[in-house]
């Protein structure tokens, strides 16, 4: 950009001779370049490693739910298998408390919805 600015101090007769008003010139050594692009490389490795590590982790957490959804699944069919045993026939028939009871003499069945409410002497047996 060239302008012709009247002096006024030393600087604006310095700047007259350079022929702009606003010289840009920068000089990048190599040492700033490298020093540089080592930060951008180490920047983007440990952005890097992050990720990864974060998606590791939830491999592990997804294996160790898996191992944990296998133990509550096994120890679900082991309690149903104790629960099918404890009703079995065999085994109400060996229970101490089921051998102490003693079978009815009669049945009686009701033949009426409301026969439940009715006096006993009223309701109807067969």
């Amino acid at each position: 950009m060239k302008s012709l600015i009247l002096p006024r101090s030393p600087r604006h007769s310095r700047t007259l001779r350079m022929g702009s008003v606003y010289p840009l010139h920068f000089h990048l050594g190599q040492y700033f370049i490298m020093g540089s692009l080592l930060v951008f490389i180490g920047l983007l490795g440990f952005f890097y490693l992050t990720k990864f590590t974060e998606i590791h982790t939830k491999g592990f957490q997804l294996k160790k739910l898996d191992i944990q959804r296998e133990s509550l699944l096994s120890t679900r069919e082991h309690r149903n298998l104790s629960i099918a045993h404890e009703k079995s026939l065999v085994s109400i028939q060996d229970n101490s408390v089921t051998g102490g009871m003693v079978a009815p003499r009669a049945i009686f069945y009701l033949k009426q919805d409301g026969a439940i409410a009715q006096s006993p002497a009223r309701a109807e047996f067969n």
